[in-house]
């Protein structure tokens, strides 16, 4: 009994050199790491990923690094002058100090790209999903990764032009890009926004945040616009002002109907901007949620700096709530 355990052991041993010795061996298989493969099978994994799709997208409009960034798309027009001139958008009213490095038009072209490529993960992802989830969700979930996709290229397309068109995700570094044409962009983005509409749900029947079918119709009308096509541009406005899913807010409502004030800014007012609290004019929000973990974009956002008078750098302006407000903006 004895001389058969030895045998046993040695075998076991043996076993296990010849097996280490296959190069399979080293293959990774990590099922504890959270990749596309691992997480995008089940409802919760997409719903996962749709939330960090949208919140590459939030980052656009929220971010707070560096200061300075979300006043590059206007600081220096007839809209806005600076106030501070200091920080990330000094080229784009100081054009002496606009180069090829610029970290302002850096952070929105990969900002954009970021979204595109997480966009394709999902659609790829949906279309290799599992029979266990239904078609209809697997479809929902494309097109709302459309709409991103399409966003985000209507967004490259009217800031660069030409820009390389990627319909796939990027999984190995790549230096062989090239620039499509717009012509080409926009063919690309009205097929993405026309095979999503259909799947997406109605504003009255979607969640604070989700893209619905009348996102993607605007969208699709400023397209047209660009691509010489102002007929089927209307149609799409027309769709959405026929549809029963939108009313211009006429009279007060929500927290703050009781205080002073009007109609118009109580859209503004926290607790005021969903469609569940009453905003019927929304067509679509970007969703934050102040003072929850992973619920906003760096400390809160820089809009309450940046589209404000910036009285301090008026001589004989003195910065005090007491006067009405700090004040303390980037911009005037």
């Amino acid at each position: 009994m004895k001389r058969f355990i030895i045998s046993a052991v040695a075998l076991l041993g043996l076993a296990q050199v010849v097996s280490s010795c296959k190069k399979t061996f080293l293959d990774e298989n990590p099922q504890s790491l959270y990749t596309p493969q691992t997480s995008l099978v089940d409802s919760l994994g997409f719903e996962a990923g749709m939330a960090g799709l949208m919140e590459v997208m939030r980052e656009q409009y929220t971010t707070t690094e560096p200061q300075g960034t979300l006043g590059v798309l206007q600081v220096g027009t007839d809209a806005v002058s600076p106030a501070m001139p200091q920080g990330v958008e000094v080229p784009y009213f100081n054009y002496e100090k606009l180069q090829s490095q610029d970290q302002g038009a850096a952070f929105y072209w990969s900002s954009a790209y970021r979204i595109i490529n997480n966009a394709n993960i999902l659609i790829q992802a949906a279309a290799a999903a599992p029979a266990t989830l239904r078609q209809g969700y697997k479809n929902r979930i494309s097109a709302e990764a459309r709409f991103y996709r399409a966003y985000a290229y209507n967004f490259l397309t009217t800031l660069w032009g030409p820009v390389p068109l990627i319909d796939q995700p990027v999984t190995t570094p790549r230096t062989d890009f090239t620039r499509n044409s717009v012509d080409d962009l926009n063919t690309f983005i009205i097929n993405d926004l026309t095979t999503a509409i259909p799947s997406l749900f109605l504003a009255n029947n979607a969640g604070s945040g989700r893209i619905t079918r009348g996102a993607a119709q605007q969208l699709l009308a400023e397209v047209y616009l660009r691509a010489g096509k102002p007929a089927l541009a209307e149609q799409q406005c027309q769709a959405i002002l026929s549809s029963n899913q939108y009313k211009l807010i006429m009279a007060r409502y929500g927290v703050r109907s009781s205080s002073p004030g009007d109609y118009y800014s109580d859209m503004f007012i926290v607790g005021n901007q969903r469609r569940s609290q009453g905003n019927t004019e929304i067509i679509w929000g970007i969703e934050q949620q102040l003072l929850i973990p992973g619920g906003q974009t760096g400390n809160g956002g820089q809009q309450r700096r940046m589209w404000v008078p910036g009285y301090y750098a008026i001589k004989g302006m003195a910065i005090a709530d007491s006067l009405g407000g700090e004040a303390l903006a980037g911009c005037a």
